[in-house]
């Protein structure tokens, strides 16, 4: 039984070192980085000691993990870039079993010898030259996770092989929310362990600086100097530097900032003209890095218009509001199967078959083999982003309030809550957000008048404009949270935020957006969307209107599609 195993296992796995791994109990094996997951139970082998010796190949294979650097690689690129995800991971599991194995051989031939009892990942292989060539390169002691990342094209049309029984699954997404979670916590811990050093070099007037010293392959000797002089460091300290040298293979700079005194920059404050701002940070994929504090964030509140443009708007396309309500209707009204119940509208069939062999086996059936059907309670909370850059002029603008007015008259009618927020920019230093309608509005004269406001702008600086929706709807509570933008162009401004760099910091805003559990989709009339949304938003996540009166229809179509 795990809980007999477990105390056992865990002083194992931080006596090996690295970072702390709690082991507890789990419906697969597996590990997050910040635990390891072990079944309830062991019963591969026949006998206890044997059963105790799966469970220690299985934690020191996933505390391997985190210590040899699996999870440093573009994960994104795992999950999004490649053809089949599901497959990817799956022979990025395989590859990496190799090259784990072959380190812990290395450096723990005790545990090795476990492993190969139970049969080695390369025991498994096909006899296959593409295999064979990956098992030769990923066994080398400067092979590292990108080797394995890089090498899943070699192998992907080769047979697949079966896994190795200790290794467990590997969960890239419980990963990314796991480390996205780690390294904004790390990093302000270490700078507030950091400034305590500060504040004594400051009094004694002398200059400090933290250098990292790299051992034998991922393992850390951390140095902190003062004047040339060492400085002894907490053993605190010493642990999450080493935390977040397993993450990245080094500490990087920013960690090692002595600017100022350690504490984390304000990020909000209030401009001269007393519009509220925000100072977002941006990805630079140049650098690997973030730009801390690098956008400044203008919330403004759209202004004239008039209510009678939502009349004209539901007179002109009649047919369609009557469609789309009769839809919208449907989606309110579908059942949610309650299963297992004592009595109910029909027989729950899994629930009877249990029933029937357990009144075999044990004489007393279970009488909750009903399912009784109720209307589904939604729960639901949408962001709508809409593009008010210079490129939307004309009939894009007028087709892009005339959707946000059919859509607002359906969810009028649905109950979901929403909200409505345009965006625009003017390099960096003036990112504009406008307030069309907030989740405490309700839709009236106001808000229509504020749809009819509307109008164009500037630059497409999409990235810190998610970055902010994205916070506002974290505050409303709801089980679904869904962002859909409404864009007629590529990621773009005039100081270089455009190309691959802004595509790549709105794809990285969009994973952000997806480690909180919210949900995004992009409708675009661009016809050259096709080229940089699959990068930014995946595969199945965008959408692509060839014709401008298209839109409304579409939007709605894709708001049905992921809340229902």
């Amino acid at each position: 039984a795990l809980k007999d195993a477990a105390p056992v296992l865990e002083r194992l796995v931080t006596a090996l070192g690295g970072r702390r791994l709690p082991v507890v109990q789990g419906e697969e094996t597996f590990t997050d980085t910040e635990r390891i997951y072990l079944p309830e139970r062991c019963t591969i082998l026949p006998d206890k000691d044997g059963n105790f010796s799966f469970y220690k190949a299985s934690a020191v294979f996933l505390w391997a993990q985190n210590r040899f650097g699996t999870w440093r690689v573009d994960i994104p690129r795992l999950l999004y870039d490649l053809p089949d995800p599901d497959k990817a991971v799956e022979l990025f599991g395989t590859l990496e079993t190799l090259r784990l194995d072959a380190c812990i051989e290395r450096e723990l031939p005790g545990v090795a010898r476990i492993i190969a009892a139970l049969g080695r990942q390369r025991d498994q292989l096909p006899d296959d030259p593409a295999w064979r060539e990956a098992a030769m390169r990923l066994e080398q002691p400067e092979a590292t996770a990108k080797n394995s990342l890089d090498l899943i094209e070699a192998v992907y049309r080769a047979p697949t092989p079966e896994a190795a029984t200790y290794r467990g699954a590997f969960k890239p997404m419980s990963v990314m929310r796991a480390m996205e979670a780690r390294i904004v916590a790390e990093r302000m811990a270490v700078r507030e362990k950091l400034s305590e050093i500060i504040a004594k070099a400051k009094a004694g007037k002398k200059r400090l600086s933290l250098s990292v010293r790299l051992g034998k392959p991922d393992t850390y000797r951390l140095k902190l100097d003062r004047d040339g002089e060492p400085v002894e460091m907490t053993p605190e300290l010493e642990r999450l530097l080493e935390s977040v040298a397993q993450d990245f293979g080094e500490v990087p700079k920013e960690y090692l900032d002595m600017n100022g005194d350690g504490a984390p920059k304000q990020r909000k404050k209030e401009t001269d003209d007393g519009d509220a701002a925000a100072l977002l940070p941006e990805w630079d994929h140049s650098i690997q890095r973030y730009r801390a504090d690098w956008c400044r964030v203008f919330l403004r509140e759209v202004e004239g218009g008039s209510a009678g443009f939502a009349e004209q708007t539901l007179t002109r396309h009649g047919r369609l509001v009557r469609r789309l309500r009769r839809t919208f209707e449907a989606l309110r009204e579908d059942d949610e199967l309650h299963r297992r119940q004592s009595d109910g509208d029909e027989i729950d069939v899994d629930a009877a078959v249990e029933a029937v062999v357990e009144m075999h086996r044990a004489g007393e059936p279970n009488p909750k083999v009903y399912i009784r059907r109720g209307k589904t309670a939604r729960d639901v909370a949408v962001m709508f982003l809409v593009d008010m850059s210079g490129s939307t002029g004309g009939w894009i603008n007028e087709t892009e309030k005339e959707a946000l007015v059919l859509l607002c008259e359906s969810l009028e009618t649905l109950g979901d809550r929403y909200a409505i927020y345009g965006f625009s920019g003017h390099t960096r230093e003036c990112c504009d957000i406008f307030r069309v309608k907030s989740f405490a509005e309700q839709y009236g004269d106001e808000v229509k008048r504020r749809i009819d406001g509307i109008t164009p702008h500037d630059y497409t600086r999409m990235g810190a404009a998610i970055r902010f929706v994205r916070d506002r709807l974290l505050q409303v509570e709801a089980k679904t949270r869904v962002i859909i933008t409404i864009s007629d162009g590529c990621p773009d401004d005039r100081d270089g935020y455009h190309g691959r760099y802004g595509v790549e910091d709105t794809r990285r805003a969009l994973l952000e957006t997806s480690f909180c559990g919210i949900h995004s989709h992009c409708v675009t009339i661009d016809t050259e969307a096709a080229d940089y949304l699959p990068r930014m938003y995946g595969r199945s996540h965008y959408s692509i209107v060839d014709r401008v009166e298209k839109l409304p229809f579409e939007v709605s179509n894709i708001y049905r599609r992921v809340t229902g």
